[in-house]
């Protein structure tokens, strides 16, 4: 949420920038929205896209570590020394089943309901196979969804460590955006928009990476730049509600109160029930010297779930 001085009182304002959830539950889902209101002022826009079974090169490492188990040679140690790492101590008949068993994990946590349940079978996977990329990225998907922000960036930093080889555009960028609402989430503002950055090189159509930044920037009172990205956002995504919200507290912080109330407008045209954008419109309308028309929008705030605008609805009631 971004503080606003209003110059009528010494009443202390905020706009609402709103978090929320975009998940994609699997590969060619559509997506769908999961509104969540976000008063702590955490930044929560993240793209789900899970991985639903380990890909065909780590099943043919299992295949040609059983391959090589007939012939268990110097030359087949080196090479699971290469791959495993400290693993590679194991035989390659222990490998296998390893590589087997851990795999199973993995199938297992991809149908799972309960998150905990699935995120531990997940950790037993890369207990067992140290380079699952797959379940790492998983592990940071899940870590970001709950707010664990700590080892969501730990898991996405493996992910991306271990699969730096691929060209994967869409869990790459994925990754970058995650990783930076995690460290948004924990402080570490310039490191989130550098992520954010990334995410957008390796894909400028993303509406969700330019939607993060925006939110990011809008935190340090970047206004400006906060009103290009989340502008950008919308020109790639015309129906993006939470953009258009988060764009009119930009807009009314950098000075721009008009344009504010025609995104919130916005806002609420595309979703009637966004206690969000009447409570911002609401703060707006109020500093413009428009109380009963401001006291009608923080009542249906309030009537939503927004607590937030209780101070400002008993001032103005008190006039």
């Amino acid at each position: 949420m971004v503080v606003y001085n209003m110059t009528k009182s010494t009443l202390r304002i905020k706009y609402f920038i709103v978090v929320y959830f975009i998940f994609l539950s699997s590969c060619g889902a559509s997506l769908k929205t999961e509104g969540q209101s976000g008063g702590n002022n955490t930044i929560n826009q993240y793209y789900g896209l899970f991985i639903n079974s380990p890909s065909g090169d780590s099943k043919q490492i299992g295949r040609d570590i059983l391959l090589g188990s007939k012939q268990d040679n110097e030359e087949s140690k080196q090479n699971r020394q290469l791959i495993f790492g400290e693993s590679a101590k194991l035989s390659a008949a222990d490998l296998v089943q390893n590589n087997i068993k851990a795999n199973e994990y993995f199938q297992n946590a991809s149908t799972l309901q309960n998150d905990n349940d699935a995120i531990s079978l997940y950790k037993k996977a890369i207990e067992l196979k140290s380079d699952f990329w797959e379940a790492y990225f998983n592990l940071g998907l899940l870590s970001v969804r709950h707010g664990d922000n700590t080892n969501a960036i730990k898991y996405y930093n493996k992910y991306l460590e271990l699969d730096s080889q691929f060209d994967n555009k869409v869990l790459h960028t994925q990754a970058y955006n995650n990783r930076g609402i995690a460290k948004a989430n924990l402080g570490d503002n310039k490191g989130a928009i550098k992520d954010f950055d990334k995410a957008i090189e390796i894909d400028t159509n993303i509406a969700f990476a330019y939607f993060n930044r925006g939110s990011v920037k809008a935190r340090l009172d970047d206004y400006r730049a906060a009103i290009k990205d989340l502008t950008k956002a919308i020109e790639l995504d015309p129906n993006y509600v939470y953009a258009y919200n988060n764009l009119g507290s930009a807009k009314a912080s950098f000075g721009d109160p008009k344009g504010a109330i025609k995104d919130l407008n916005k806002a609420i045209e595309l979703d009637p029930n966004y206690a969000y954008a009447y409570g911002n419109r609401g703060i707006i309308e109020y500093e413009l010297g428009h109380e009963k028309v401001a006291l009608e929008d923080l009542l249906k705030a309030d009537k939503l779930g927004l607590s937030e605008v209780h101070e400002i609805i008993r001032k103005i009631q008190k006039q």
